[in-house]
Order: structure tokens, then C-alpha cells, then sequence
């Protein structure tokens, strides 16, 4: 396994090892099966991810900023010190199914029909995110900030949501499990 410290790259020819402070820029990663990788303090930038294998990966302090990212079971990743940041990404269809995400971060993301079943969401901010049909089921969002998130619906029955923030209209989206109409 090779070490990559502090480079960047710019095509998905990729070894396995551990990438460490390194750039990712423009490449197409599309269906591709990342061989065991482990990424730390690396970026992400303006990647196409979408239907990427990250079975076993290592994702430490990774940020994605501006990628298409479909699909993907972040579930299969590494839960050592999990920890990723997106930023204006495209996250339709992915599953975090009981994924750790406290040390993670949603900014201004489309995450429709996204998996976040039996995740803990806990103290982390979903800033300007589009949650269109995503599945909270047994979902921990305690101390969750929701405030500038919306087209949401979480029933309140079957999550933890003591001190999350929502603001209003969305926060209409924690009735619609009760059949109720709102006028």
C-alpha cells in the first residue's frame, strides 16, 4: 500500500494507499471501485462520485465541494473516524444507513430520497438542504439544526428530535405521518 502526501490529482487512475492532504479535481470516478483507499484531510472538488464503491474506505476529515454524487452507500464505508463535509453536492439516492455522521456537515445539498435510516445525525447542521423524500426511520436528530433545510417529513413517532431547530413552513414536515391538514 503507497502513501500520497499533499498532491494533486486530476485522473481516476488511482493506486491503493493512504492519500493524505491531497486534491481530487475534475476526475470522473463514476462506477468506480476505489481499492481500499483511505483518504485523509483530502477534497474532493467538482468530481462526478456517482455509483462509486466505497466498500471498506476510510473517509477522515474528507470534504466534496461542488460533486455529483448518486447513489453511493456510505454505509459500506469505514466507520473508524468517519467524517465528511459536503458542500453544494448533489447526493440524490445515497444510503447512510446507520452512519455516524456527528462529526459531518450538509451545505446548501440536494439529498432527495436519501437513507438516513437508524443514522445519528446528532449537533450537525443541514444548511440549505433539499431532503425531498428522505427516509428518517429510527433516525437520531437530537440537537439537529433543520432551521434552513426543507421539503422534509420526519415522523416525530419514530425519531429522536429533542432540540433540533426547524423554522416554518418546513417544520410542517414533521405532521404529515399524522394525516392532519394545516390551513
Amino acid at each position: 500500500m503507497k502513501d500520497f502526501y499533499d498532491t494533486s490529482f486530476d485522473t481516476n487512475e488511482l493506486e491503493a494507499g493512504m492519500y493524505e492532504q491531497c486534491i481530487f479535481k475534475n476526475i470522473d470516478f463514476s462506477n468506480f471501485e476505489f481499492p481500499g483507499n483511505k483518504f485523509l484531510d483530502c477534497q474532493f472538488d467538482n468530481c462526478n462520485l456517482s455509483n462509486a464503491n466505497f466498500y471498506e474506505v476510510m473517509l477522515q476529515n474528507t470534504e466534496f465541494v461542488e460533486c455529483k454524487i448518486l447513489g453511493v452507500r456510505f454505509d459500506e464505508c469505514s466507520s473508524f473516524s468517519f467524517s465528511v463535509q459536503f458542500l453544494s453536492c448533489q447526493l440524490d439516492h445515497c444510503n447512510f444507513y446507520e452512519a455516524d455522521l456527528k462529526k459531518s456537515g450538509f451545505k446548501n445539498c440536494t439529498l432527495t430520497e436519501v437513507d438516513f435510516t437508524d443514522a445519528i445525525l446528532d449537533g450537525i447542521t443541514l444548511e440549505d438542504c433539499d431532503l425531498s423524500n428522505a427516509i428518517f426511520e429510527n433516525t437520531s436528530l437530537k440537537k439537529t439544526n433543520l432551521s434552513s433545510a426543507h421539503n422534509y417529513s420526519i415522523d416525530p413517532t419514530n425519531n429522536y428530535l429533542q432540540g433540533s431547530k426547524h423554522s416554518y413552513p418546513s417544520v410542517l414536515g414533521l405532521l404529515n405521518s399524522f394525516s392532519i391538514e394545516v390551513e
